[in-house]
């Protein structure tokens, strides 16, 4: 178990509300698809959106791993995913 009482509540964090709400975030996006006559740039700026979250839900996964199990094993793993979280925002500018 956790020794670390920051890191449980990180963890706890993740699980509860980061995971979460970056999952909703995604509903919200998919039901915007729904949308009829929606502009093709929006659409395309929906679909960044939907990578970005994905992205940052693959990235709390990663980061919740390494704080339960207490290890920088996954920090490469991160920081190329953090890369690419770079880059879906530039598209949006």
């Amino acid at each position: 178990m956790l020794e670390n009482d920051g890191s449980e509540k990180s963890i706890s964090f993740i699980d509860s509300v980061g995971i979460p709400t970056w999952e909703e975030n995604i509903r919200i996006l998919e039901k915007l698809d729904e949308i009829k006559g929606l502009y093709k740039p929006l659409k395309e700026q929906d679909q960044v959106l939907k990578n970005y979250c994905n992205l940052r839900i693959e990235s709390y996964k990663l980061i919740r791993r390494a704080l339960e199990e207490n290890t920088n094993a996954y920090d490469q793993q991160i920081e190329n995913i953090n890369k690419k979280i770079d880059l879906e925002v530039s598209k949006l500018k």
